[in-house]
């Protein structure tokens, strides 16, 4: 499951943060990290990222209102292919 932080230092720490948080980019089971949620007490996720991140927060919200628990998903778009439905879409050659 992909949701345990881990203290690490380094110099690449930065980029490295998909070891630190233990997220793979592999389809979860929305059941499993509901539950996982829970196991260790957070409340609180945020998922950032594209369209497949953002469907993967709704069906966690999902699971969750499901089963009433409270527990908070709060999806933050970030994208550079502009594959997010309703975000503005910036031209990239302005930068």
């Amino acid at each position: 499951m992909a949701l345990i932080w881990e203290h690490h230092e380094g110099k690449d720490f930065h980029i490295r943060t998909e070891a630190v948080l233990k997220a793979p980019r592999r389809p979860q089971d929305p059941e499993v990290m509901v539950e996982t949620l829970r196991k260790h007490e957070i409340n609180v996720m945020f998922c950032i990222g594209g369209d497949g991140t953002l469907k993967g927060a709704h069906a966690l919200s999902k699971v969750i209102e499901n089963r009433g628990y409270d527990i908070s998903v709060i999806g933050i778009p970030k994208t550079i292919d502009n594959d997010i439905a309703f975000v503005e879409k910036v031209n990239p050659s302005i930068f």
